[in-house]
């Protein structure tokens, strides 16, 4: 009876006004990356709160001041504002994501993004990059023959 049980999420929920800490945390939840301060650093802080679940993170991320995040991500990130807009490079194409259009981050490529004019939540999505090639794999009932 006990493995038909729901496992609890793994969850976090932070708020760091120090950007080395915001780093640090965004970087264990989601994956390692740089944060640089491009509005008023005195405003500074990061608001994190995620929960993952097998191949999925999903956490809503704030910053109070304009950022910018770079990385090499491992997995496919999807970011999705529900204010305002972010620009990002993701797979060496620019974008201006908002709430109707996603920046989607392929695995293994430069993914940069910087916003937060207005502080507001982001909807950030990290998804394994072996599952979601594998469930592709699954609907198409045949391998891949390059990455989507």
């Amino acid at each position: 009876m006990a493995a038909s049980r729901a496992r609890a999420l793994p969850e976090v929920s932070v708020r760091s006004v120090d950007v080395d800490e915001a780093r640090e945390v965004g970087s264990r939840v989601y994956h390692r990356h740089r944060v640089t301060v491009l509005g008023d650093a005195r405003r500074f802080a990061m608001t994190l709160e995620a929960a993952t679940l097998g191949p999925l993170t999903i956490g809503w991320l704030t910053y109070d001041t304009e950022v910018l995040e770079s990385a090499h991500p491992a997995h496919y990130q999807v970011n999705i504002p529900t204010a305002g807009a972010i620009e990002a490079v993701a797979g060496g194409q620019e974008v201006v994501a908002d709430r109707g259009r996603a920046a989607v981050f392929p695995p293994d490529r430069l993914a940069r993004f910087s916003g937060w004019t207005m502080p507001a939540p982001l909807l950030a999505l990290r998804i394994a990059q072996r599952a979601l090639d594998h469930e592709l794999e699954q609907l198409l009932d045949r391998p891949m023959r390059r990455p989507p």
